[in-house]
């Protein structure tokens, strides 16, 4: 990010020759100095260098060292000198500025300001990042003073926070960073409106800010708003516009959208060219720029003829030991790399290094640039050993990456920051699978990377609402209350067709948006209350093992030498006791499962027993028999679409299931074991949800008897799911369920025995209304009990029109969505009429409590929550984070444990008894994950078929 100087009384005069730039030879000194600053904005150094020099020499004579104009024209030759890459002569210059200013600071604060503020500039420059701090804050607290006097004065203070802006990410503050530029813009706007040229300047800041975090889609929307911003304040053909146009072509590159990249920067460098010539920094920008743009179209040529020019004029200009001759010789490097020619590229790549070296730390964001691609190379020329120590530096970068970025971004936005560093890792683990022999310790690495990159997002979004509830502070239990509102508002309104909703999909849009920066706030004010997130290594999971037990973290990363691009591979990360190192362990190609596992097809009791073969053992788990041998107990941690997979029911040639063989702990990440067990209280307090009325709220309609179905025939199976629109064969109506209402009044009585306040929703009480109100009671119950159909629609390409349907109902239009927390979710009392017939009733829920519903509430102080109903445990796979649907919504909402089900279970008595015998364990005292492991087993062996009790999941 380029500097903001800070100009004093001449910005006025600034901005009236901004228009007409012409040569004033000769004029006055604060002609020559306001030129001086023109061509500093327009990017002309060397025009800004002679200039400043020249009013520095005018001045004196004119007015004497002691002159506010000889300050003003001293200021302007530290900057220019700094622009030349003289940053010791720079300081010393500007430091005798300041010095100069004191006798003025009473009288006129605005240039004691910039003179401090102008000072941090050089040490930010000179690496000495405290020292600038120091003088920009003293500049800020200078410029308050005045700045609600005078235009000038306040837009002095928004400048001096863009800097600010600039320096915190150096720190590590990027979450100042962003604050920063956000109340830069808010002052410029305050002070001159939106047509003001630094409005459009701070916009530009921002569509940097979020550059770097990896949020394109916001970059770009604040890139193209300052590009306009400026031609039409500037018109096309102004120098400073080239600017604006490498920034947002720097964008769309890293979208990959490479021809709209190129088009900007050919437009910047004709610009540039066409008013200063090649022979300066600017043309040399642009023109390196335009080179990684044709080197990502493969116009190698083209890419190597700029680059090397680039290179040559920023030589003459800042010489070789300049830091951006090493990005810009790294990038040279990778047009050679392209072109396969190895030997070229890792000369190259050494002057890189080596430059780099001397002034990035180990750490910083240019340093992974170089270690990454150093490390590539090697990689690609088979020389592992160097490879995997290139690679461990830049992991270390991205995890420090993460850090920083994660306490400034709301969920969304992080979902975007880790998507966007998905293929860095991916590589990491496909070099470890290739190079595993030479480089064993690779190995390590990549555990580590599992234990810190899965369930990321969704426990950090946890760690953030826990400090919120748990925290005094009225504001921001204020602040909580409005996102909770909105949130709610926004769920609801997406659950309507739409002409029932009160805002068109702009506004709605608009409310998202408001919604994210309200949780940003959120995460900024509770950083000082909530939990870090603790760094887990492979190791302490491994002295958390016992003799006898074993962990197990799946991977699923891309084949990345593969003939077909859509290869992925499944491994295993086995970790046992003595073990040096985890062992990676091919499993196999993700289509050899996908195509096991139907899209289409409802998952019933047939689909199971053909799905659960010894074919599947012999691609899961048959790799991993040598690892495991001895192992009683097995922690494993799913990824993909192992998530769909019910391990216990694994058998194997010899028809023993994996449930006989070892006792399996199914885990979210196995860093749970390394992880303090939080103290839990007995229960007090129950709500259990059963025996429900879809077709209306009236609580007179009657149940089926057990057994019986309406709308279908006997011989149908029964089940506590919504049968898929792509079946013609079944209802698209929730039909009753008996056994749901002997279940719930079951465990009341267990609960009520034991003293616990319990109560049981039936039929028509059992509400969407009603269940939310648990969460807004102030605290939330011990348990959840919800025995009821549960929906998932899968994620569909076909998909078209995600917010629009042709039938005016709610099955369709939640079918169609694209948010997948709104394709899964629970039908409760009146359901129906909004899912078949399309009656949304005014100031009503609609009794369908989608995930999305779900995820807004507050469900802290529940311990347990069991979904008795159908795929309660599916949803969209999404990379690390796992499962996209009722699981994730629940724990978002806070809650510790969920019972969850991968399959169609069963409306009948094996479920009752499951359900009850359950319960009746953890009452007796058992902890929730043993009285599970009990239950199952006991099912296991009264009931041989894994459809009744293998499809239930427990999740922590």
């Amino acid at each position: 990010m380029c500097e903001i100087r800070i100009f004093g009384k001449a910005t006025r005069m600034l901005l009236l020759l901004w228009l007409c730039p012409v040569f004033l030879g000769g004029q006055a000194c604060d002609s020559l100095n306001a030129l001086a600053e023109q061509y500093f904005n327009e990017r002309n150094d060397d025009a800004f260098f002679s200039t400043a020099q020249v009013a520095k020499i005018n001045c004196e004579k004119e007015f004497g060292k002691s002159s506010i104009e000889y300050v003003e024209a001293l200021q302007n030759y530290g900057v220019a000198l700094s622009r030349q890459s003289r940053y010791q002569e720079a300081a010393l210059v500007l430091e005798e500025a300041l010095q100069l200013v004191q006798p003025y600071k009473e009288r006129d604060l605005a240039l004691y300001g910039s003179a401090l503020n102008n000072l941090g500039m050089a040490y930010r420059d000179l690496g000495l990042y405290d020292q600038a701090l120091a003088s920009y804050l003293r500049s800020l607290a200078v410029i308050e003073k005045e700045s609600d006097k005078n235009e000038e004065n306040a837009i002095s203070r928004g400048l001096t926070l863009l800097n600010l802006g600039d320096l915190y990410p150096g720190l590590g503050y990027h979450e100042k960073a962003l604050d920063c530029y956000e109340e830069a813009l808010s002052v410029f706007e305050a002070a001159a409106g939106k047509d003001h040229f630094f409005y459009g300047l701070a916009m530009q800041k921002l569509a940097s800010f979020y550059k770097q975090a990896k949020i394109y889609e916001q970059a770009l929307e604040y890139a193209l708003a300052a590009r306009d911003h400026f031609l039409q304040l500037q018109g096309n053909t102004h120098p400073g516009l080239a600017a604006r146009l490498q920034a947002l072509g720097q964008i769309y590159e890293r979208m990959e959208q490479h021809e709209k990249a190129v088009e900007q920067y050919e437009k910047a460098k004709q610009l540039t060219e066409s008013h200063f010539g090649k022979n300066n920094r600017a043309y040399a920008s642009d023109a390196h720029s335009l080179a990684n743009g044709y080197k990502h179209l493969k116009k190698f040529d083209k890419a190597l003829e700029l680059s090397l020019e680039s290179l040559e004029i920023l030589e003459k200009l800042l010489g070789k030991d300049h830091p951006v001759y090493g990005s810009w010789m790294n990038d040279l490097a990778s047009v050679y790399f392209a072109q396969k020619q190895y030997a070229i590229t890792d000369s190259l790549m050494e002057i890189a290094l080596a430059n780099n070296k001397k002034h990035f730390g180990p750490k910083h964001r240019q340093r992974f640039h170089l270690t990454y691609n150093y490390g590539t190379l090697c990689d690609k020329t088979g020389n592992y050993t160097a490879a995997f120590q290139y690679y461990r530096e830049a992991n270390a970068v991205l995890h420090d990456e993460i850090a920083r970025y994660f306490g400034v971004l709301n969920e969304a936005q992080r979902e975007n920051f880790l998507f966007a560093l998905q293929e860095n890792f991916r590589r990491f683990q496909y070099f470890t699978f290739k190079a595993k022999k030479t480089t064993p310790q690779a190995q390590a690495m990549i555990y580590d990377d599992a234990l810190a990159l899965k369930g990321l997002l969704l426990q950090n979004s946890e760690n953030v609402l826990a400090a919120i509830r748990n925290n005094p502070d009225t504001s921001l239990a204020r602040l909580y209350d409005t996102w909770i509102g909105q949130r709610e508002l926004i769920a609801a309104q997406h659950s309507l067709p739409l002409a029932a909703r009160a805002y068109s999909p702009t506004g709605l849009d608009s409310l998202e948006r408001a919604a994210g920066t309200l949780e940003r706030q959120l995460a900024s004010g509770s950083r000082a209350f909530r939990r870090a997130r603790r760094k887990v290594d492979w190791q302490e999971v491994q002295q958390a093992l016992r003799e006898g037990e074993a962990a197990i973290e799946f991977l699923a990363f891309p084949h990345l030498e593969a003939e077909e691009k859509d290869s992925v591979l499944y491994c295993a990360l086995v970790l046992r006791p003595g073990f040096e190192f985890p062992k990676l362990i091919y499993l196999f190609e993700e289509q050899e499962l996908s195509r096991r596992l139907s899209r289409e097809v409802y998952p019933t009791q047939k689909y199971v027993h053909e799905l659960y073969t010894p074919e599947l053992y012999q691609l899961i788990w048959q790799p991993l028999e040598e690892a495991l041998e001895g192992a009683q107990t097995v922690y494993y941690a799913p990824v993909g679409l192992l998530h769909r997979i019910a391990f216990p029911a694994i058998q194997d040639g010899a028809s023993r299931l994996l449930a006989d063989r070892h006792q399996l702990e199914y885990l979210s990440s196995t860093r749970r074991l390394a992880e303090e067990k939080p103290q839990r209280t007995p229960w007090s307090t129950a709500s259990l949800f059963g025996g429900i009325a879809y077709d209306s709220l009236s609580a007179e309609i009657p149940l089926a008897a057990p057994g019986a179905r309406r709308g279908q025939q006997e011989d149908q199976e029964e089940g506590r799911g919504w049968d898929r629109i792509d079946d013609p064969g079944r209802s698209a109506s929730f039909s009753s369920l008996a056994y749901t209402r002997q279940e719930v009044l079951e465990i009341d009585g267990l609960l009520r025995r034991k003293g616990i306040g319990s109560r049981a929703f039936l039929e028509g009480e059992a509400t969407e209304e009603q269940f939310k109100s648990l969460a807004r009671q102030g605290r939330s119950p011990d348990v959840l009990h919800l025995a009821t159909h549960g929906y998932f629609f899968d994620d569909d390409s076909r998909r078209t029109a995600p917010d629009s349907t042709s039938a005016n109902n709610a099955r369709e239009l939640l079918r169609r969505a694209i948010n997948p927390l709104q394709r899964s979710g629970l039908a409760l009392a009146g359901a129906n009429q909004a899912w078949q017939e399309g009656r949304f009733a005014p100031g009503r829920e609609d009794g369908i409590l989608t995930a999305l519903e779900i995820s807004g509430l507050d469900l802290s102080d529940t311990q347990l929550a069991v979904l008795s109903a159908c795929q309660t445990g599916l949803g969209d796979i999404r990379g690390s984070e796992g499962v996209y649907g009722l699981q994730r919504a629940f724990k978002t909402a806070g809650v510790d444990y969920l019972l969850l089900t991968l399959w169609n279970i069963r409306d009948g008595e094996e479920t009752v008894e499951f359900m009850t015998a359950f319960y009746e364990k953890c009452l007796a005292g058992l902890p929730i994950r043993q009285a599970f492991r009990e239950v199952q087993g006991e099912m296991r062996k009264k009931y041989v078929d894994p459809y009744f009790w293998a499809g239930f999941v427990l999740v922590e």
